[in-house]
């Protein structure tokens, strides 16, 4: 668990400083956690689909 939450404040890091240094460094914070959000829901919609598909048509 610890490896997740080291990821995910690893993933923050990079995402805020990547928005901080773009042309509008407002609400850089909220442009990370928003972008980390829609990884986490991509990454679960993916991980659902391949369950519906290939492990249950099985």
């Amino acid at each position: 668990m610890r490896k997740i939450k080291n990821l995910y404040y690893y993933l923050f890091y990079k995402l805020y400083k990547w928005y901080a240094r773009g042309g509008s460094i407002w609400l850089s914070d909220w442009k990370a956690e928003l972008s980390l959000d829609v990884l986490w829901i991509f990454t679960g919609v993916s991980l659902l689909v391949y369950y519906t598909i290939f492990l249950i048509d099985i």
